[in-house]
């Protein structure tokens, strides 16, 4: 996980991509340039995906949830 622009971010190199939740929890994602740095002018919801057919669920969910687990995480551990 990477801290870019205050938001703990993944890189995934299977989609080229970078996950992230956003304030709402909304399931977010922008392309990585080749040098693997976020091209944030170009995010979206993964929500508003509308061809699934060649997306790989289980890497996807899988980033879901582990970026649900650190953020959950990382809530805990402000508890403390």
């Amino acid at each position: 996980m990477e801290m870019i622009s205050g938001l703990q971010m993944m890189l995934s190199l299977h989609f080229g991509m970078f996950f992230w939740l956003d304030d709402d929890d909304d399931f977010c994602y922008c392309p990585a340039f080749k040098d693997g740095t976020a091209d944030l002018d170009n995010w979206g919801y993964v929500s508003e995906w509308q061809d699934l057919q060649d997306v790989n669920l289980d890497k996807l969910f899988y980033i879901h949830k582990s970026l649900v687990t650190d953020k959950v995480t990382e809530y805990e551990r402000q508890l403390v």
